[in-house]
């Protein structure tokens, strides 16, 4: 079972939840939870033949909680939303979030270009992630932001509300670091976060939620070894390890400020701390591996006064 994700085939199932089904319903039985070995997505495990009943149970049965779509704040986003392009996914209106949904997981070419997206507690209903992705990178503009509300899978099961696992339209459960690892390694630089509790049922059950907002900086990884005197990963993580595995062209080293990683090597690359950053020349190049702390990252290249060049995975 490939993780829906990074596509990584080493997944193993976490819980079951039998349940009997509703007649006539097109909505698929039982949930089968599963984790991934290598990003550690939590995702509902469903065939073609669920897809497709999947579909039609949006088409024909589905009807949203009442709840208030999370509203777009422009002082908080740093971003004047007047006068732009803007679409926005939310379950205000069911028909036309299951349409919306529909074109995100479907190949498409859109001729309309967004300056700005919301994705209201959307995301986790997808069952096509690569699409959606792709979508979203074709129809935002360059320096366009894409704003994402999911409810938070630690939270939730931190207080331990099965309910939340029995929503089946929820395929993914999304922590800050997938979501994160999600929209990096598609080209979404990372701008903010924060969590927040969501209210429905009429203030009767409260959804632990994160909101997110990424920025389209068109700063994926492509680049040419030749191209660089020297090249630094910073972040030695689990990110920083898939990228090793991966890719081939040569990488000087890696720049972690963690105490117990730096001056120690990884397959022979040594670990810096970010003080080597100023010794930099303008013919190097740090690819930000670290998807979680990107923000903080930036931050501190610019500071350090860097002269080469910055990309994120």
């Amino acid at each position: 079972m490939k993780c829906p994700l990074c596509h990584n085939p080493f997944t193993s199932i976490v819980s079951t939840y039998k349940e009997l089904s509703i007649d006539g319903s097109y909505i698929y039985g039982d949930i089968q939870v599963y984790r991934c070995h290598n990003c550690h997505h939590v995702f509902n495990y469903i065939t073609k033949s669920d897809i497709a009943g999947l579909k039609k149970y949006y088409k024909e049965e589905y009807s949203s909680q009442k709840f208030n779509p999370t509203p777009i704040k422009n002082d908080y986003f740093n971003f004047n939303t007047t006068k732009k392009q803007i679409m926005v996914v939310n379950q205000n209106k069911i028909n036309n979030f299951v349409d919306k949904l529909f074109f995100l997981n479907e190949k498409n070419n859109c001729n309309t270009k967004y300056n700005f997206i919301a994705l209201d507690h959307t995301i986790e209903h997808c069952w096509n992630l690569d699409s959606v992705m792709q979508n979203l990178k074709t129809m935002i503009y360059p320096d366009g932001r894409v704003y994402v509300s999911v409810p938070d899978y630690e939270e939730y099961m931190y207080r331990y509300n099965p309910y939340l696992m029995l929503i089946k339209e929820h395929l993914h459960h999304f922590t800050g670091a997938t979501i994160q690892y999600l929209f990096g390694w598609n080209g979404f630089r990372l701008l903010r976060h924060r969590k927040y509790n969501l209210s429905i049922l009429n203030g009767k059950e409260m959804i632990p939620s994160i909101e997110f907002i990424f920025e389209c900086s068109d700063i994926r990884i492509n680049i040419s070894p030749s191209k660089y005197e020297s090249v630094y990963l910073y972040g030695a993580g689990r990110e920083a390890m898939h990228y090793l595995a991966n890719n081939y062209h040569v990488i000087t080293g890696l720049i972690d400020d963690t105490p117990g990683k730096i001056d120690r090597t990884i397959s022979t690359i040594p670990i810096y701390s970010s003080r080597v950053i100023p010794k930099l020349n303008s013919n190097s190049l740090i690819i930000v591996s670290s998807l979680y702390h990107q923000a903080e990252i930036f931050e501190n290249i610019k500071k350090l006064k860097f002269k080469g060049d910055v990309k994120c995975m």
